[in-house]
């Protein structure tokens, strides 16, 4: 994936159709649902494609402008069409050093950039997203770079910018990679090219590129390193919702079978106390027996010795 966010399908290895289809599906969400909706497909996926869930894990969350120009590209791709167009007759003006054409193609320029913004507006306000001012120079930035530079052109189309775009003049330049793309909280336009004078002006002047270029170098360098902060924070909290995640669902599960155990506590106590209950009505009922035992056998004694006494007075009738 380059630094723009766009997936580069060069360096995809055999899960790149899964890579893709989650790239395009992430992509196409609301910016407030990318986060937990990555970390979901990281999680399911971690159990069977490790590789696969660190490759989505470090698919970043587009900027407002970014995801502003992703929906248009999946909802109104022919207008991107109608940009490649007006690029590549550019190129055959700048070609062929025609000036009228030049003049004519550039007043047709800020006309179709105009008109492309207008529509990434109304989609982006069709879903409840607000577009300002500051969104708005992004997006007819982004439209611009992708109009001057092929590369640009190629990561609008894939629909998966995480930064707006915007061209250097110098070629291609920015942090956003090799291919000059670059993130642009307030661009500003390309500079228009002079033609190089002779002489002293002529040193002058390459003196003056030279410094240029070796002022957006050093921009380029510190922008890339924020980006590798911005890429490692990221990747840092991607696997820190991940872990709380399966914190949370072992807690729960640890809960639950504390609980469970608690619930057996508590059944086997009411267990004991009946049969406290039942031991306890048993001696009563064993204590009533003996007196009803002692009872009887007094009865009994009290009936033999009467038994004999008559057997006495019996034999001395007898006699």
């Amino acid at each position: 994936m380059d630094e723009s966010g766009a997936l580069d399908g060069e360096a995809l290895d055999d899960d790149a159709g899964s890579l893709d289809a989650v790239a395009d599906e992430l992509y196409r969400l609301p910016l407030e649902e990318f986060i937990s909706a990555r970390d979901t497909r990281v999680k399911e996926l971690r159990k069977t494609d490790r590789e696969l869930a660190a490759a989505i894990g470090k698919l970043r969350k587009p900027s407002a402008a970014a995801r502003v120009v992703n929906l248009l590209v999946h909802e109104r791709p022919e207008l991107l069409d109608q940009l490649a167009d007006l690029a590549e007759a550019l190129r055959t003006a700048q070609e062929s050093l025609s000036g009228d054409q030049l003049r004519a193609l550039s007043a047709q320029r800020h006309q179709v950039v105009a008109s492309i913004v207008r529509e990434a507006r109304r989609l982006a306000t069709g879903q409840g997203v607000k577009v300002g001012d500051a969104v708005q120079r992004e997006l007819e930035a982004t439209f611009d770079a992708a109009l001057a530079d092929p590369s640009a052109a190629r990561a609008v189309r894939t629909g998966r910018l995480t930064t707006s775009l915007s061209y250097a003049g110098l070629g291609v330049g920015g942090s956003g990679n090799a291919d000059g793309m670059t993130a642009a909280s307030a661009p500003s336009p390309a500079p228009k090219t002079k033609p190089r004078s002779k002489g002293k002006a002529g040193t002058d002047t390459r003196g003056e590129a030279e410094a240029a270029k070796a002022r957006a170098a050093e921009a380029e360098r510190r922008r890339n390193e924020q980006e590798e902060v911005v890429r490692a924070a990221e990747q840092a909290l991607s696997e820190a919702v991940v872990a709380r995640d399966e914190a949370d669902a072992d807690r729960a599960r640890v809960t639950a079978e504390r609980d469970a155990a608690q619930q057996r506590v508590v059944d086997l106590q009411a267990q004991l106390e009946q049969a406290q209950q039942d031991v306890a009505a048993g001696a009563n009922q064993v204590r009533e027996a003996d007196r009803r035992a002692q009872k009887a056998e007094r009865s009994a004694s009290a009936a033999e010795r009467r038994l004999a006494a008559a057997r006495d007075a019996l034999d001395q009738l007898a006699v």
